[in-house]
């Protein structure tokens, strides 16, 4: 590759894994919560936060569950697991994604 295409080519490169980094941090929009699961039930899910305040999450349709990192469904998760939810601040009780480790 010649001097010229080689220096496209890495500006490109760059742009390309700079937008990704900025796509996976949430905005100034976004609301992270973390704590542990509590409890399941329909589509809403309990956390106990740090001071072990209770927050109640609906999750959004379509919503992503993971496990692990692993695509789950909400009837995988456990009492006990940790758990981030995140949601917009606008609306912070509903959960447009579910991240969740396993105890182990």
């Amino acid at each position: 590759m010649d001097p010229p295409n080689r220096a496209m080519f890495l500006s490109v490169l760059f742009v390309a894994l700079l937008a990704g980094m900025t796509a996976a941090v949430p905005s100034d929009a976004m609301l992270m919560r973390s704590g542990v699961l509590v409890g399941v039930a329909s589509h809403e899910l309990v956390i106990a936060d740090r001071f072990n305040q209770h927050h109640t999450f609906t999750l959004a349709q379509q919503a992503p569950v993971l496990i692990d990192g692993r695509l789950a469904r909400l009837g995988d998760l456990r009492a006990g697991m940790g758990l981030t939810a995140l949601s917009e601040r606008s609306r912070p009780q509903l959960a447009l994604q579910v991240e969740a480790r396993s105890r182990e």
